[in-house]
């Protein structure tokens, strides 16, 4: 249960913003990194694929950063995160179309 927690909580609002940015945006980041420079993928269509899954951690980060803005001590930098995030989740479906259209293309 605690597994399932750690991965939920965070969407609920239920985490504080420091472990959200340090955590999940910035070791969790890393994470994904250092998997994308292991496997690799070498085909362009393996390369939206991992493409796509950065955006669906990056969505998951930002809507977990947005739900728990309000849990910091400052209510004007809670707002301020809020307004970013906000932004950052209008950008992404513009992105997943550019991958998906092939306007984006990736080098290999």
């Amino acid at each position: 249960m605690a597994a399932l927690d750690f991965a939920l909580n965070p969407v609920r609002g239920l985490t504080p913003l420091w472990k959200i940015a340090l955590l999940y945006g910035i070791l969790g980041g890393a994470v994904f990194q250092v998997i994308a420079l292991i496997v690799a993928p070498t085909s362009e269509g393996g390369s939206r694929v991992f493409a796509l899954l950065a955006l669906a951690y990056g969505t998951y980060v930002t809507v977990a950063t947005y739900r728990c803005a309000m849990n910091c001590p400052w209510p004007t930098f809670g707002r301020l995160v809020r307004a970013g995030a906000a932004v950052s989740l209008v950008l992404v479906p513009m992105a997943a179309y550019l991958i998906f259209s092939g306007a984006m293309v990736f080098a290999t």
